[in-house]
């Protein structure tokens, strides 16, 4: 088991002695006060970045004579120029490109039903506008 795991596991029977000894279930004190937790690797990211040259190459990649092509260069950009989660890039919609006294934004629909908004880019409404135009969806900014 990962570290953190193990760590979890032990805060949750702590908890549960903590409440049998607060309600006079048993006595003796806390057994898992004593156990030595494992140390966790903070500053150690899981996920590895990509670089500049990697980034590009994705982009790159899809084949954009196809309609599929354009369509995962889009999700791609959208994903790597604004750091959204899979789940949020997933959920977004054409309406969700919005001008704002002509700054376009990307509302972003986040976890735990929350919502935000971020700048975009200036090459990812190129991507996406391509996608849609080759779709036949006309531009977000005119559909409100």
């Amino acid at each position: 088991m990962a570290g953190a795991t193990i760590r979890r596991k032990l805060a949750a029977l702590a908890s549960l002695f903590d409440h049998l000894l607060e309600s006079n279930a048993i006595a003796g004190g806390n057994p898992v006060h004593r156990v030595k937790r494992p140390r966790i690797e903070s500053n150690a990211c899981k996920t590895p970045a990509l670089g500049d040259h990697q980034a590009k190459a994705l982009l790159e990649a899809p084949d954009e004579s196809t309609l599929k092509g354009l369509c995962d260069r889009a999700i791609f950009a959208v994903l790597l120029y604004h750091g959204l989660r899979r789940e949020e890039a997933a959920l977004l919609q054409v309406s969700d490109i919005q001008d704002r006294r002509g700054i376009q934004h990307l509302q972003i629909h986040g976890k735990g039903e929350r919502c935000g908004t971020c700048l975009c880019t200036q090459l990812l409404p190129d991507a996406l506008i391509s996608t849609w135009q080759a779709q036949g969806i006309s531009n977000a900014t005119s559909q409100r």
